[in-house]
């Protein structure tokens, strides 16, 4: 049974996808102010996948930047960077960058114990 007011499967995606959450970060390193928002469950599903399916020092490449990628936008949610910037944000300043992760860690429920878990399995 569908929620109340919607007919269909697709008034309900259509709302949901409306609904994504951002917040700004301030990342007084790069001099600006960053929003991040919530991930698809497609982008967590994938960024889960590949770091558990990843072994030995390959499983830490990237990790922040990669969270980053997949959450950083502006304010009315458009992604900041593409997946191939991988490597250009993990070279900027870590400080900064941490900042953004635990924003996105945040706002995607990624506690500290999933985070730890994913670099371990």
């Amino acid at each position: 049974m569908l929620a109340e007011g919607f007919t269909t499967g697709a008034d309900v995606l259509a709302k949901a996808r409306k609904a994504f959450k951002t917040e700004a970060v301030e990342v007084p390193e790069w001099g600006l102010t960053v929003y991040v928002r919530e991930l698809t469950a497609g982008q967590r599903d994938k960024f889960e996948g590949e770091q558990v399916s990843a072994t030995g020092m390959a499983k830490y490449k990237n990790f922040r930047a990669r969270l980053v990628v997949l959450t950083a936008c502006v304010a009315g949610g458009g992604l900041l960077f593409g997946e191939d910037q991988v490597d250009d944000v993990a070279s900027l300043p870590a400080s900064g960058v941490d900042k953004v992760f635990d924003a996105a860690c945040r706002l995607n429920r990624l506690l500290k114990e999933d985070v730890e878990s994913l670099e371990k399995n």
